[in-house]
C-alpha cells in the first residue's frame, strides 16, 4: 500500500507498505523513477521494519525532504488518504516531539555555553562589561539563532499537517497559499475549512507573534523600526510573554522566553494532535 507519493511531472518518489520476505513482517521501502537504474539514495535502499518507528521517521523525513526541496508536490491518492486516517499521523506527530525534544537540547546547550563563557570571563577580567556584553549581545544572537530554528521548524510541520488534513477531508490545499503568511493561512485553513476548534485564537496570536519576532530576526537582522517595535510591545501584553527587551533600537530575547516559546509551541502541536486524531476517527465513522 503507498502511504506517502509526491509527484513531478512523470517523475515520482513514493513511500509504501508491504511485507517483507528479507524482514518477516511489514515494513517501509522507497521507490521511485526519478533516479537512474541503481542510484536511488543509498539511505533510501534497505526496508524499514513497521516496528521501527524511529526508522520509519527518519525515512519518511528523509523523502519529504529531498522531494519538496526538488521541487515534487504531495500525491494524495485514495489509499494514501486511507492509511492517513488509519494511522491518525502518528509518523508526523512522532516527527514534532522528536523535532522539539532536539530543540530543546539545542536551547539547554546554548544556555549553558552563555553561562560558562560568562563566568569564565568574569573570573578572568573582573569586569562588570562582561556580564552585560554575553547577555545581550552574544546571549541574545545565539537565543536568536534558537528562536529561527523553532519557527522554521513550527512552519515546516504547519505546512505539513494543512497538506495531511486537506487530503483527509479530500479538500487538497494550495502551497503556494503559504507564501503570504503560513500561520495566517493555516490558521484560516484549520479553523473555517477543517473546522478546528482547538487551538483557540489567543493561541495561534501567540504562535504568530514568535513567527513574526522569527522574521524581524531573519529579514531585518533583530533590529525594530517603530513598526514592529509596536507589534513586539503588542504581542507582549497580549500574551504576557518573559524575556523579551525592545527598549533600544533591537529586540534583546533573553533565556526565559525562549522556554516560554518552546513551552508554548509543544503545547500548541498538541492540541492540533487532538483534532487531527478526531478528524481521522470521523472519518472512519463515515
Amino acid at each position: 500500500m503507498i502511504i506517502r507519493k509526491w509527484q513531478k511531472g512523470d517523475k515520482y518518489v513514493e513511500i509504501e507498505e508491504c511485507h517483507s520476505i528479507d524482514i518477516k513482517g511489514p515494513a517501509l521501502i522507497v521507490s521511485s523513477n526519478a533516479f537512474p537504474p541503481g542510484q536511488i539514495p543509498i539511505e533510501w535502499r534497505e526496508q524499514v521494519p513497521l516496528s521501527d518507528k524511529q526508522g520509519c521517521q527518519r525515512l519518511t523525513e528523509s523523502v519529504r525532504r529531498w522531494a519538496e526541496s526538488h521541487g515534487y508536490a504531495p500525491d494524495y491518492g485514495e489509499m494514501t488518504r486511507d492509511y492517513l486516517i488509519a494511522e491518525e499521523g502518528t509518523i508526523l506527530w512522532d516527527l514534532i516531539r522528536m523535532d522539539l525534544d532536539w530543540l530543546e537540547h539545542f536551547r539547554a546547550t546554548l544556555e549553558k555555553l552563555i553561562e560558562e563563557r560568562e563566568t569564565r570571563d568574569i573570573a578572568a577580567v573582573e569586569n562588570r562589561y562582561y556580564s552585560w556584553h554575553w547577555q545581550d549581545i552574544i546571549g541574545t544572537q545565539l537565543r536568536q539563532s534558537y528562536i529561527v530554528a523553532l519557527m522554521s521548524g513550527t512552519e515546516r510541520y504547519l505546512v505539513q499537517v494543512c497538506s495531511d488534513v486537506g487530503a483527509i477531508r479530500g479538500t487538497p490545499i494550495d502551497l503556494g497559499d503559504f507564501t503570504r503568511g503560513t500561520v495566517a493561512h493555516a490558521r484560516e485553513f484549520l479553523t473555517k475549512n477543517a473546522a478546528f476548534s482547538t487551538p483557540v485564537p489567543a493561541t495561534w496570536v501567540l504562535v504568530a507573534g514568535v513567527y513574526r519576532l522569527r522574521n524581524i530576526v531573519v529579514h531585518n537582522g533583530g533590529i525594530l523600526n517603530s513598526a514592529n517595535k509596536a507589534r513586539v510591545s503588542e504581542f507582549v501584553r497580549q500574551t504576557q510573554a518573559p524575556g523579551l527587551k525592545f527598549e533600544s533600537a533591537s529586540v534583546e530575547i533573553m533565556r526565559e522566553f525562549c522556554q516560554f516559546a518552546h513551552k508554548r509551541i509543544a503545547e500548541f502541536f498538541n492540541e492540533l494532535r487532538g483534532e487531527y486524531a478526531a478528524l481521522c476517527r470521523n472519518r472512519c465513522d463515515h
